[in-house]
């Protein structure tokens, strides 16, 4: 996922779509059985629904539609970091309120500079942090 943002904030749609790809692998071949008792059925739930949303990001046809995909995976993101969090290092929640036709979306980063993924080079400092999950 990381790798797919910061391709997404290069403007790289080759790189996006390569890392898109791997993500999707990544999950697809996860075993179940390391999600046991209540850690179950929030994989499942954000497995099957991270899958779909990699399908539609993948069938994209330009950065701009692989953007709009992103924010779905990065809603799932999110709630999946927040569910199996916390990490050996901080791991940042950012918002850009102008992405999404001024709705707003948000990301996670590795790191608390932020590096718009909605937008990327023609406004990449837009957004803050509104969250650390330490």
């Amino acid at each position: 996922y990381f790798l797919l943002k910061d391709a997404l904030v290069k403007d790289d749609l080759p790189t996006a779509r390569k890392h898109a790809v791997d993500l999707k692998k990544g999950i697809d071949n996860t075993r179940m059985n390391l999600f046991p008792g209540p850690a179950h059925d929030p994989w499942m739930a954000f497995s099957s629904a991270a899958a779909r949303t990699l399908d539609k990001l993948l069938a994209a046809k330009d950065i701009a539609g692989t953007r709009a995909h992103f924010r779905p995976l990065s809603v799932q993101m999110v709630a999946l970091a927040s569910a199996f969090g916390p990490f050996d290092k901080t791991v940042y929640v950012q918002h850009c309120p102008m992405a999404d036709d001024n709705l707003g979306a948000d990301w996670l980063s590795n790191e608390a500079t932020i590096l718009n993924p909605y937008f990327g080079a023609s406004m990449l400092g837009c957004g803050n942090v509104i969250k650390e999950i330490k």
